[in-house]
């Protein structure tokens, strides 16, 4: 059977064009898990398990140790989910183990990387005999896939990152040269952090743990300096963007959890709680851009990259909220919590479906499930079969066009 590792690199534009998607989906929230996902479709695909109506008990394995377990779920269109319990509705369950030992995905972007550079090497040699130089786009690409490898580093969260080190010194440098009554410098400060983090990202320098810090250092001071009165506002302002950045140099864990516990610590709940809901509507609105846009797989693959660590942190902070801080709001935490933790997970998936289906494999058998149930009337079907891949976070609403159109996807002389 063949698997990733068997499929060739692609030549040209669509080798650094899969570079990217891969990238930014091994660097967006948890690398195993895209392993993981990758792992188990080669050991079902040899299993010759069905891939609809199907109920799939999951073992996870690694070392000859269970590591984990789940049941994968899937619909009489395809479609499914992850739950810890069978669904007997779907007749008998298949038993599938899974052995972890390998990194498929990241394999893949180590081969693609090194042939690009390659590449790249051999068009700056053309550029300096006289030749065309490299379009701009493509060494931004570059830059970007270059980065990536670099910051896939598999470091833990709790182990300080040179990079948050560095731009740490450089921020407390910018806050110490400012007056103590200079407000509006110092908010300016903290309020380019969001920009910061998201260019940095952009860019590939940064994974979900070292963006959250960053996102915790320009989302909580401001809430609290917001909150407090008077001349304390400036003050306070100063105080937690000094410790956020403190705490940076640690490692993102720190940034992330040290800061949250102080504020819970010194009675702003209020404010921790209104950044957090400030994040979540933030990486909302990269959701609805990214499903509102065009059929890019880049694009749509960028805004959902650039929204899972909004999520992602906002889950976390909500869930420190919740244990430490238990009361009568706790339902609606539990609800916002929630809430942030789909939007994380879905973003995550929907950016690595972008190189899942790089070759329009998945969405070409959509559409002849949509042309299927159109043939036989069933409206529900193709609505399912629509709203499924938008609420996956799979695919733009532009898609519905294409999908429920007469002419077999994809056919790229529409897009």
């Amino acid at each position: 059977m063949a698997t990733l590792g068997d499929i060739p690199i692609p030549r040209g534009s669509k080798a650094l064009h899969e570079a990217v998607l891969l990238g930014r989906a091994l660097i967006n929230l948890f690398p195993d898990a895209l392993e993981r996902i990758i792992l188990a479709d080669e050991a079902w695909t040899a299993q010759g398990i069905p891939r609809t109506r199907v109920s799939v008990h999951v073992v996870y394995v690694e070392q000859e140790k269970r590591v984990g377990e789940d049941y994968i779920l899937l619909d009489a269109h395809g479609g499914g989910k992850h739950d810890h319990k069978h669904d007997p509705s779907l007749g008998s369950v298949y038993e599938l183990n899974v052995d972890l030992r390998r990194h498929p995905a990241a394999e893949r972007f180590t081969r693609l990387h090194n042939h690009l550079q390659e590449q790249l090497e051999q068009a700056l040699a053309i550029q300096r005999a006289g030749g065309r130089s490299p379009e701009p786009v493509t060494i931004s690409w570059w830059e970007f896939v270059d980065a990536a490898y670099r910051t896939c580093t598999r470091l833990r969260p709790d182990e300080a990152r040179p990079a948050l080190v560095q731009l740490s010194d450089r921020l407390i440098s910018e806050i110490g040269s400012v007056p103590s009554y200079a407000a509006e410098a110092i908010n300016g400060i903290t309020s380019r952090l969001p920009q910061l983090a998201d260019d940095l990202r952009r860019r590939g320098n940064l994974d979900v743990w070292e963006n959250s810090a960053l996102l915790v250092a320009g989302y909580v001071p401001k809430r609290v300096a917001q909150l407090s009165t008077g001349e304390d506002k400036v003050q306070q302002l100063a105080r937690y963007m000094t410790f956020s950045l403190l705490e940076m140099k640690v490692s993102p864990w720190q940034a992330v959890n040290g800061v949250a516990r102080k504020a819970l610590r010194e009675g702003e709940m209020q404010a921790l709680e209104q950044a957090a809901d400030d994040m979540l509507s933030d990486a909302e609105q990269h959701r609805d851009r990214a499903l509102d846009g065009s059929l890019d797989r880049n694009l749509f693959s960028e805004q959902l990259f650039l929204g899972t660590p909004k999520a992602w942190t906002a889950m976390q902070i909500y869930e420190l909220l919740r244990e430490m801080s238990p009361g009568s709001e706790t339902v609606i935490r539990q609800k916002r919590h929630t809430t942030a933790e789909e939007l994380a997970v879905r973003m995550q998936d929907g950016v690595a479906y972008q190189w899942v289906d790089f070759d329009d494999a998945r969405i070409a058998e959509e559409w002849e499930k949509v042309q299927e149930a159109r043939r036989a009337r069933d409206n529900f079907a193709v609505q399912e079969i629509l709203l499924q891949g938008e609420l996956r976070l799979f695919r733009p609403r532009a898609a519905r066009k294409l999908l429920l159109g007469p002419s077999r996807w994809p056919d790229r002389r529409a897009r």
